[in-house]
């Protein structure tokens, strides 16, 4: 089962590393919503718990959304320009990446869905997830 478990793992960087390599154009429309985001994330295998640590910048506490549903962890936000950024108008390029994305991670078992708990400071979401005794 570890093998298997290491082999999914290895898979989803896979995917997630060709959809990174599509990310070459600087702009995009925040309304239209067709270019994906895929946030920085670690996820760890600890041994009463997994911990998750996901990079949102631009991102406001009340945008993000956190469920576990059948061993599987979901992710959802939405970041966006300032209203000050809108009115200025200057960028000349600009490389981070605005929108709304949603992101799942496999868990290798059950969570105590009960005592999920979520920190967000600077940035930086993360999620203990206490591990359910089986």
């Amino acid at each position: 089962m570890d093998e298997f478990n290491s082999m999914q793992e290895q898979m989803e960087r896979m995917f997630d590393n060709s959809f990174n390599r599509f990310r070459l154009s600087p702009f995009f429309d925040e309304e239209d919503g067709t270019d994906s985001i895929l946030p920085q994330t670690d996820l760890e295998d600890l041994r009463d718990r997994y911990q998750v640590t996901m990079n949102l910048p631009r991102v406001e506490k009340g945008e993000i959304e956190v469920t576990v549903q059948n061993d599987t962890l979901n992710v959802s936000a939405k970041n966006r320009l300032s209203k000050t950024d809108k009115q200025r108008n200057s960028f000349l390029r600009m490389e981070r990446r605005l929108g709304s994305f949603q992101r799942s991670l496999s868990l290798r078992g059950p969570v105590d869905e009960k005592n999920i708990k979520t920190e967000f400071a600077n940035g930086v979401l993360t999620i203990t997830l206490p591990k359910r005794a089986s």
